[in-house]
C-alpha cells in the first residue's frame, strides 16, 4: 500500500501566524505523511522535504517572508516611533547619594523608562531599560540589550510608581540601588557603591499641539502607535499592514508646522518641518535583528534610507541566489532529459533501416542454411 500526504489547511492566515513544530503553538498547516502501517509523520517537522517545490514553498512560508514581514514591520514602527517619540531626562540630585526624579505619568504600555548607574567597584556603567508591560501574560520579555551590561525588563505601570518602585527593588535589588515613589514620580537613589547617572522616560506624544515637534503623524489604524507587548504578541508586528497618516492631520494639514495653540506657534516657524525632515533622513536608530541585519551582540544602527536599502539588498540578493539555483536546476534537468531521449527516443527511419537489415540479414542466413542441407543430402546419397 502506498503512504499518502494531507495537509491540514488553516482558514485564514493573519501576521502574527506562524509555523512551530509543537502542533498546539502552530497557527499554519503542516503537511502529514500516513504511513500503510498508520503511523504518522509530520514532513516538515521532521524536514522530510527538502527539494522542489514544495520545500521551496514551505520555505517561503515559513522563513523568507516571515524575514520580509519582520523587516516592512521594523520600518513602519521606526517612522513611526522617530516622529513621535520623547525623551525626558530625569530631575538629577546631586547628594550625596545621588539621585534621579522622572515623572511616570505619560509612559503609556510599550514606552519605556531608562536608568543608567555605575558600579563604583568596577568603574562599569549599567544601563536597565524598563518597558511599560501590563499584561502578566506577557512578562517576562526578553532581554534585547547589545550590551552584556545592560539590561531590558517588563514592568507593570498599571499600580502607579509606588507598584512600580517596588517590582524594581525586586528585579534589581543586587544593584545597589533605592527605589521610591512620590505621586507618578520615581525616584533612583545610589550608595557608595552605585552612582546614579541620569533617568529618563520615552513616551508616545499623543497630541498634534503638544508644543513639542513631536507628533504621531502615523498611527496604528486609529490607534496610537507605542510598541505595546501583550500576551497575544506585540504591536510591531503586522504594523507595516495597519500604519497609516494620522487622520487628525489629514484633517488639518497645518499642524505639520504648528505645533502649540498656546501660545501660538508664530508664522514661519521651521521648527516641526524642520524635525520632520532631520529624524526622516539624517536620525539614526536601532533594529531588531529578526530582520536578518546585524545581531543581538551586534544590532544593525542606521538612518532610516540605510535601513530601507539594507533590506531590499537583503531580498534582492535573496531573489537572485534563488534565481541562479533554479536556473542551476533546469540546466541539470534539460541534460538529463535530453540524454534520456537520446537513449530511450524511437527514430522511425533509423528503425526501418535496421529492420531491413535484419531481414536481409535473415534472407541470407536462410539461404546458407539451405545450401548446407543440399551438401549434406549430395553427401549421404554419395556414401550409399
Amino acid at each position: 500500500q502506498a503512504s499518502t500526504l494531507s495537509f491540514n489547511a488553516q482558514s485564514s492566515l493573519t501576521a502574527s501566524s506562524q509555523w512551530n513544530a509543537d502542533p498546539s503553538k502552530s497557527s499554519v498547516g503542516t503537511i502529514i505523511c500516513q504511513l500503510p502501517n498508520g503511523a504518522k509523520i509530520d514532513m516538515i517537522a521532521s524536514q522530510g522535504i527538502n527539494s522542489g517545490q514544495m520545500a521551496a514553498d514551505v520555505q517561503l512560508r515559513d522563513k523568507t517572508l516571515v524575514q520580509a514581514q519582520n523587516q516592512v514591520d521594523q520600518m513602519a514602527a521606526t517612522l513611526a516611533s522617530a516622529l513621535s517619540d520623547v525623551t525626558t531626562h530625569g530631575t538629577a540630585a546631586a547628594g550625596p547619594p545621588a539621585s534621579s526624579t522622572s515623572d511616570l505619568s505619560n509612559v503609556a504600555p510599550g514606552n519605556s523608562f531608562s536608568l543608567t548607574y555605575t558600579d563604583t567597584a568596577t568603574n562599569t556603567q549599567h544601563t536597565v531599560t524598563v518597558v511599560r508591560v501590563d499584561d502578566a501574560s506577557a512578562r517576562p520579555i526578553p532581554n534585547t540589550a547589545s550590551n552584556p551590561n545592560d539590561q531590558v525588563i517588563g514592568v507593570d505601570f498599571s499600580g502607579g510608581a509606588a507598584s512600580v518602585a517596588a517590582q524594581l527593588s525586586a528585579a534589581l535589588g543586587s544593584s545597589n540601588l533605592t527605589f521610591s515613589a512620590s505621586g507618578s514620580s520615581l525616584t533612583v537613589t545610589g550608595s557608595a557603591a552605585a552612582t546614579v547617572n541620569d533617568t529618563s522616560t520615552t513616551t508616545t506624544t499623543q497630541s498634534l499641539t503638544s508644543g513639542n515637534p513631536q507628533l504621531p503623524l502615523f498611527t496604528d489604524r486609529s490607534s496610537l502607535y507605542t510598541g505595546a507587548i501583550t500576551g497575544a504578541g506585540s504591536q510591531i508586528t503586522g504594523l507595516a499592514g495597519r500604519i497609516q497618516v494620522n487622520a487628525a492631520l489629514l484633517a488639518d494639514p497645518s499642524k505639520l508646522t504648528v505645533y502649540s495653540t498656546s501660545p501660538a506657534t508664530p508664522a514661519g516657524d521651521t521648527t516641526r518641518s524642520d524635525f520632520l525632515y532631520d529624524q526622516l533622513t539624517s536620525a539614526t536608530y536601532s533594529y531588531s535583528p529578526n530582520t536578518g541585519l546585524g545581531s543581538a551582540a551586534s544590532p544593525f544602527k542606521g538612518t532610516l534610507p540605510s535601513f530601507l536599502q539594507q533590506f531590499v539588498s537583503v531580498q534582492s540578493s535573496a531573489a537572485t541566489t534563488a534565481k541562479q539555483v533554479a536556473q542551476g536546476q533546469d540546466v541539470v534537468v534539460n541534460t538529463l532529459q535530453e540524454k534520456f531521449n537520446s537513449k530511450a527516443g524511437v527514430n522511425i527511419d533509423t528503425e526501418m533501416t535496421n529492420l531491413i537489415a535484419l531481414q536481409n540479414s535473415y534472407a541470407a542466413n536462410a539461404h546458407v542454411m539451405s545450401v548446407v542441407q543440399n551438401m549434406m543430402q549430395t553427401l549421404l546419397q554419395s556414401q550409399v
